[in-house]
């Protein structure tokens, strides 16, 4: 028995020994039958680490509902040069014999195999007593079980899956949870994605369909969570995700930043707002979240300061010029912000922007620059030239902070290279070649 770690890593020397697999030894990895099978191979893509532990590839341990920390079932076949791993809930298999004995059936339990399960059970820490305890309520149907999902999700995950979740309410809302099978969900997977809506930055419904498999295991993570399905029991985590491609975004020249900027300070019918807008991204690199959430309370004018709110609910202050601080102020104030609480960004009859302007301001934008269309750019690619620009300045430590990364955990080195509010606001400072009040004095090591 062993169980593997967060990285899907499981160590068990002894049966490596008897196997003479020392570290380096190359092996292959396949799944079947809801089991792993490894075996020697001198072109295997893996190798038994320094420490004696085996790598369980992420795609082969969601295919047998391998879960970090649960118990595994181990089996070495010396003779054939192979180890089996068998996931929790294949125990269930290997019990028959032991709940024969225990319902009173009339099947004679090999004597043999009743004591290989008791000693099974006592590694997992289960009692006869367990086994014959009733098993709980039945499971809520799909349609039941929706609401109280919903309700614990937050808004970004309400619009990210709500239409998902909102169709597989229609297709399968009369099944239990424990009904609905890894097909069924790989199967709405493709129907949605070869149906998926064409969009800029779409790539043939490939987005939709990993939104789909998302959207599933949600549900089942919150069912796991509430104790009414085995976290192995989710088939939901059956399905594999398709691979993320590599993102196309890149940093604009700084020939294509005039010519967008130029775009939207000469068309549309709020040229003002649309160059605020574009001036606010590439100075402080947020996200379309952070700068639609801004509220007149997260401007400080003196300080050349704002207060962004992004995903994650993560929190942090961001440097601006104080020339783009004082037209913010000014314009919350002439178009209607008056309290702290009140949102910055708005149009000229007063309401508050949305996300539309950004969809509308692109596509004017793509109408009048055709390779602003055909590359599908959108004010994420503002961050990527802001963020580039600042990495290839001043560093990696300042552009991590000058995004706001410095909440996530990274490698071991941003431990020693973190940065500070005053280099965040000196790499402002030069790029955009205005004086900063927070800005570190150091000619040294101005570019």
């Amino acid at each position: 028995m062993a169980r593997p770690d967060r990285s899907g890593r499981v160590t068990e020397r002894g049966l490596l020994r008897a196997l003479c697999w020392d570290p380096g030894h190359r092996i292959a990895i396949d799944a079947q039958d809801q089991m792993l099978v490894i075996g020697s191979a001198r072109a295997g893509e893996h190798v038994v680490g320094s420490r004696g532990e085996l790598p369980l590839p992420a795609s082969a341990r969601q295919m047998c509902a391998i879960v970090p920390g649960q118990p595994l079932l181990l089996a070495a076949l010396v003779a054939d040069d192979l180890l089996v791993i068998h996931p929790a809930s294949t125990v269930v298999w290997l019990l028959t014999d032991l709940h024969a004995q225990v319902i009173g059936a009339v099947v004679p339990a090999d004597p043999a195999h009743v004591a290989a399960a008791r000693q099974l059970l006592a590694h997992l820490g289960v009692t006869l007593a367990d086994l014959q305890s009733h098993s709980g309520p039945s499971l809520p149907t799909l349609a039941e079980y929706l609401p109280q999902v919903i309700a614990a999700a937050g808004p970004g995950a309400r619009r990210t899956y709500g239409t998902y979740w909102n169709r597989m309410a229609a297709a399968w809302g009369e099944r239990p949870l424990d009904a609905i099978a890894a097909s069924d969900i790989e199967a709405m997977q493709r129907q949605i994605a070869a149906t998926a809506r064409s969009r800029r930055n779409s790539r043939s419904g490939r987005h939709a369909g990993e939104h789909v498999i998302a959207a599933a295991r949600a549900i089942y993570n919150r069912a796991i969570a509430d104790g009414l399905i085995d976290a192995a029991a989710s088939t939901a985590h059956r399905v594999v995700k398709p691979r993320r491609l590599p993102s196309t975004r890149r940093a604009l020249t700084p020939d294509e930043l005039e010519e967008i900027n130029l775009s939207a300070r000469t068309s549309g019918n709020d040229v003002l707002l649309d160059a605020l807008l574009l001036r606010l991204h590439a100075e402080t690199a947020c996200r379309r979240g952070g700068a639609l959430g801004l509220r007149l309370a997260d401007l400080d004018t003196d300080r050349g300061l704002v207060r962004l709110t992004e995903k994650g609910a993560t929190l942090r202050w961001q440097p601006i010029s104080l020339d783009l601080a004082a037209h913010l102020y000014e314009h919350a104030r002439f178009r209607g912000a008056v309290l702290p609480t009140d949102r910055l960004l708005r149009y000229r009859n007063g309401r508050v922007i949305t996300s539309r302007r950004y969809d509308h301001l692109w596509k004017r934008i793509g109408e009048q620059l055709p390779w602003v269309a055909a590359q599908g750019i959108s004010t994420h690619w503002l961050r990527h030239t802001t963020l580039t620009w600042v990495e290839r300045h001043f560093g990696y430590g300042v552009a991590r902070a000058y995004a706001g990364h410095t909440d996530s955990t990274g490698p071991a080195t941003t431990t020693y290279i973190k940065a500070d509010l005053q280099a965040v606001a000196a790499a402002l400072s030069a790029l955009t070649g205005q004086p900063h009040p927070l800005a570190a004095v150091d000619r040294a090591s101005r570019p």
